[in-house]
C-alpha cells in the first residue's frame, strides 16, 4: 500500500535539503548510508509510519537536494549542521534518530554534538573509528565472486558508467553490494534507482566526507550520549562485528542486538524482525 507523504525543501547553508514525511506521532528522523546515496533504499522502513512521524531526507548533492561538489560544502560538520536545521526548521523537537552504516555514523557526530535534542537513536550496522576499515574491505573482496569482481571491472571502464549514466551506476552497484547480503538473491529487491544527481555525485562525496572525517575515532566521546541507544548488527554483515560493539561499550544506556542470517541492509534482508525490534525498543524507551 503506497503512503501518503508531505514534501519539502529545507533551506541550509549552501543548499537545499529534500524531505518526506510519513504518518503521525514520536518524529522518527531517518538518516540514510552511502555516502553519496539518497533516501530511496530506506524506504521499507516507512512501514513504521503507522505509528510513528517517518521523516526521510536527501543529504545535500544527492537525490533532490542541492549543493556544491566541494570541500567547503561536503564535509562531516556541514552534514551534522544540515540534520539541525532540518530538525529545528520543520518544528521536530525531541527526535528519534535512525540511521543506517555511513548515516549510522553522521548520527554519532549528531548525537556527541546535540545530545539534548534526541528522545532514542537505533543504529544500524554502526561505526565510531576507520580502525576496521581494512578488514572490512577484505571481507568484501573475499565474498565477491571472480565473476563478479570482472563484471564490476568491466563496467566502471564502460563509457557510460565513466559519464555517470545513472542506469549504469545502479547496474555496477547490484553488482557491487552483493556481498553486503547473507543472501545475495534479495539484492534484488533493493531500491537502487539513482537519480541523475546521486549518480553523479555518489563517488566525490564519498571521497569528501572520508577526507574531512580524518583519523576518525570517536569512541572516547560516545559517554555524551545520554539517551537509549539501540545497535543493531547484521551477523554477515562484512563490517567486522567489533565495530558495533565498540559503540555498544562506551555509549552508557545502550542495547546491543545481532540479526542472525542477514548482512549489513538488515531493513531489505531482515526488516520484519527488525522493525519489531525498533518498535520494541521505541515502546520501552519512551513510554506513553
Amino acid at each position: 500500500m503506497k503512503r501518503s507523504s508531505t514534501e519539502g525543501f529545507v533551506t541550509t547553508k549552501g543548499a537545499k535539503i529534500y524531505y518526506k514525511i510519513m504518518g503521525d506521532g514520536d518524529p522518527v528522523v531517518v538518516v540514510h548510508g552511502g555516502p553519496g546515496f539518497d533516501h530511496m533504499h530506506m524506504l521499507p522502513i516507512s512501514l513504521l509510519a503507522d505509528s510513528y512521524k517517518l521523516v526521510f531526507f536527501d543529504q545535500r548533492a544527492s537525490g533532490r537536494s542541492t549543493g556544491k561538489v566541494d570541500r567547503h560544502s561536503i564535509n562531516a560538520k556541514r552534514f551534522v549542521d544540515d540534520l539541525e536545521k532540518i530538525r529545528n526548521s520543520l518544528g521536530l523537537g525531541k527526535i528519534h534518530i535512525l540511521g543506517h552504516s555511513w548515516g549510522a555514523m553522521l548520527s554519532l557526530l549528531y548525537s556527541i554534538t546535540y545530545p539534548d535534542r534526541l528522545r532514542t537513536m537505533v543504529l544500524l550496522a554502526p561505526s565510531a573509528s576507520f580502525e576496521h576499515l581494512d578488514q572490512y574491505s577484505i571481507n568484501i573482496q573475499k565474498r565477491t565472486s571472480k565473476e563478479d569482481r570482472e563484471a564490476i571491472q568491466k563496467m566502471e571502464q564502460s563509457s557510460r558508467f565513466k559519464k555517470r549514466d545513472p542506469r549504469a551506476v545502479q547496474e555496477y552497484y547490484r553488482v557491487a553490494v552483493k556481498p553486503f547480503f547473507h543472501d545475495n538473491a534479495y539484492v534484488y529487491e533493493m531500491d537502487l534507482s539513482f537519480g541523475k544527481r546521486t549518480a553523479k555525485n555518489q563517488s566525490r562525496i564519498s571521497e569528501l566526507l572520508i577526507e574531512s572525517l580524518g583519523e576518525f575515532n570517536i569512541h572516547s566521546r560516545l559517554s555524551r550520549i545520554t539517551c537509549p541507544v539501540l545497535v543493531v548488527h547484521g551477523e554477515s554483515d562484512p563490517l567486522p562485528k567489533k565495530a558495533p560493539t565498540s559503540v555498544h561499550r562506551n555509549i552508557p544506556q545502550s542495547e546491543f542486538l545481532v540479526l542472525r542470517n542477514t548482512g549489513h541492509f538488515m531493513f531489505v534482508e531482515a526488516l520484519d524482525k527488525l522493525l519489531d525490534s525498533i518498535r520494541g525498543f521505541f515502546e520501552k524507551t519512551t513510554p506513553n
